[in-house]
């Protein structure tokens, strides 16, 4: 029953980690003329500064330009309760959220971001500051919205104040394809940075990992460098731990995306990071014509995981595979390599494991725990193999 409840937690974690589409029920509001904070909200500025969750104030030319995180109709409860990130006698504040730039008693711009936001205020979480907040090293006009998800993340929103004193939305662009609006952090909401490059890791302890993905700042936009996945590391003295970047990890993650994208019927981002043969693939599909195989190979991937019984499955454990080398003059004797690039081919192997959709995990023929190669190309990491799947009889 443990396990079960355990598998679960892991499914319905795994859900949310991938559900952040760029695409969001939001609206951007500029105004031309610029009304007045009364006409606009219908509240007057000091009214405004009292009521907000957090403001922040920038200056653009010679202006200053003061942004505020508001909800018109905010409701405010008293944690009765402990629980993640939440302490009997805090404030959690709840309602229609909207982010408002006022300039000189006008409002500029005003992006209304919807019903699914919460703040708590408290001893606590005093000390992690949700709401408004700067990026260390991103300047003065980039900002983020902090919130946490639970126990153990933090999810973040970027907006950048324009040169016309208005704001924008800040997307992240991953070499996969995949546009996203929000990032996830550790629980601390901590930013790391490696070179320019700013470094968000979040914590997977349902798979005993922690994910870091890298993005450079550029143009108003984050562009995604070097992401790895490694070994689950604990925060130490109340800050987010990166662990270090390797090639191993930066493969594992690679198999994890690849893994996640056949699973959410994703298969233009899950052919990015397949570089295995489409031989059996045709073969399975003789039907099924393309131009070319690669990346529009995906209609193939679609195929394999609904018509070919292909079990694309959530993971819930990705763990370095032993292999067997012989060494230099003793030719007879085999040792086992773990962690180590296998030089008979070049690649890595990781050992996966499943969940099905009933929540047991996946076995065949015996089998729970399934090898997948992944070689480092000059495209990056690709996965050589395809998930398991039930033979017809």
């Amino acid at each position: 029953m443990q396990r079960k409840l355990l598998i679960i937690t892991a499914f319905v974690f795994l859900i949310c980690l991938f559900s952040f589409p760029a695409a969001q029920a939001e609206r951007k509001v500029v105004y031309m003329p610029v009304p007045t904070v009364k006409e606009a909200l219908g509240i007057t500025i000091a009214e405004l500064r009292a009521k907000s969750v957090s403001n922040l104030v920038r200056t653009v030319g010679s202006s200053k330009v003061e942004v505020f995180l508001y909800a018109d109709n905010e409701k405010i409860t008293t944690i009765k309760k402990t629980s993640c990130g939440e302490e009997i006698g805090d404030k959690k504040r709840q309602g229609r959220y909207k982010l408002v730039s006022v300039k000189r008693g006008l409002v500029t711009s005003k992006i209304v971001l919807g019903d699914n936001y919460f703040f708590i205020e408290g001893l606590f979480t005093q000390q992690i500051n949700e709401g408004l907040r700067s990026l260390d090293g991103g300047g003065d006009k980039l900002f983020a919205i902090h919130q946490h998800l639970g126990c153990t993340i933090k999810s973040l929103e970027f907006f950048s104040l324009e040169p016309d004193s208005t704001l924008k939305r800040v997307e992240f662009k991953d070499k996969d394809g995949l546009i996203s609006t929000r990032i996830l952090t550790g629980f601390g909401g901590d930013v790391g940075r490696i070179g320019k490059a700013f470094v968000f890791c979040s914590p997977y302890f349902d798979i005993k990992n922690t994910i870091c993905l890298s993005y450079a700042y550029t143009k108003g936009e984050f562009l995604q460098g070097k992401s790895w996945m490694d070994t689950l590391t604990r925060p130490k003295d109340k800050k987010d731990v990166t662990p270090a970047y390797s090639v191993r990890s930066e493969g594992r993650y690679a198999l994890f995306s690849y893994l996640m994208a056949l699973n959410k019927g994703e298969y233009e981002r899950a052919a990015h990071y397949y570089g295995g043969a489409y031989r059996i693939l045709r073969r399975m599909n003789p039907g099924l014509k393309t131009s070319s195989y690669k990346p529009e190979g995906y209609e193939y991937l679609e195929r394999y995981c609904n018509l070919n019984m292909g079990r694309c499955y959530i993971p819930t454990s990705i763990k370095d595979s032993t292999f067997s080398t012989s060494t230099k003059g003793r030719s007879e004797k085999f040792i086992e390599a773990l962690g180590q690039v296998d030089r008979s081919d070049g690649t890595l192997k990781f050992n996966v494991e499943f969940v099905s959709p009933g929540y047991k995990q996946l076995e065949i023929d015996g089998r729970t725990s399934f090898v997948f190669k992944v070689l480092k190309t000059s495209k990056g990491y690709r996965v050589l193999t395809l998930p398991p799947r039930y033979k017809r009889k």
